[in-house]
């Protein structure tokens, strides 16, 4: 059944989780506020045990998080651990890149190889794996957008998705037709905020079609 829960993405308030006595501050504000769960991205402290323990104080559930790369690529144990501590049990990617301006097909193509790996020992270690996409995901290659080449070359039952609809849209992609088209479970979907009117940039566009590079 689909969980229709609302959550806080920490990212957003990032600036006020740099410390562990920000977070608990900002646990306690999200609690008033009235959420249930968060999402663990973007936080100063890597302390599980504790992230759990002050999220759980406040009637916040940990229920996904954003890792690195380097944490995916180098500190495996470590990212085990941590989502062990937090008891949260998806373990998420917030971008292939650090910045996604140099996407290229290589780098496409290096990123899929990689995490159909990466995810596979995730879920060999009771996690699974889910990316969250922005708006580059859907630049064309040819007749295919890197999105497809991503989810083509990765196992969906080890790789899944933290689908942010916002993205999809910016990039002039319809985000229901996406999920009818793709077969691929979604774990969370993510709705980020931009200063910049989705409607204003996407006034001429029906959804469906990947943009192009600028």
């Amino acid at each position: 059944m689909l969980d229709k829960r609302i959550g806080a993405q920490l990212y957003t308030v990032a600036d006020y989780c740099k410390t562990i006595e920000d977070y608990e501050e900002t646990c306690k504000k999200l609690k008033d506020i009235g959420y249930k769960m968060i999402q663990i991205s973007a936080v100063g402290p890597k302390d599980g045990a504790m992230l759990k323990s002050i999220a759980n104080k406040y009637g916040l559930e940990p229920t996904v998080t954003h890792c690195s790369d380097i944490n995916y690529s180098k500190e495996m144990d470590w990212v085990v651990k941590y989502h062990n501590e937090l008891g949260c049990k998806i373990a998420g990617l917030g971008a292939m890149l650090p910045n996604l301006n140099e996407i290229s097909l290589d780098k496409v193509i290096d990123f899929t190889e990689r995490y159909n790996v990466i995810s596979k020992t995730l879920k060999e270690n009771g996690l699974t794996f889910g990316y969250h996409n922005h708006d580059k995901e859907y630049l064309k290659e040819g007749n295919k957008t890197y999105f497809d080449i991503i989810l083509e070359g990765t196992d969906p039952d080890c790789f899944k998705l933290i689908f942010d609809t916002y993205w999809a849209h910016y990039a002039g992609v319809n985000p229901a037709d996406f999920i009818r088209k793709n077969n691929r479970e979604i774990l969370e979907y993510d709705n980020e905020n931009s200063s910049e009117s989705i409607i204003e940039r996407n006034a001429d566009s029906q959804g469906g079609s990947a943009v192009e590079e600028k």
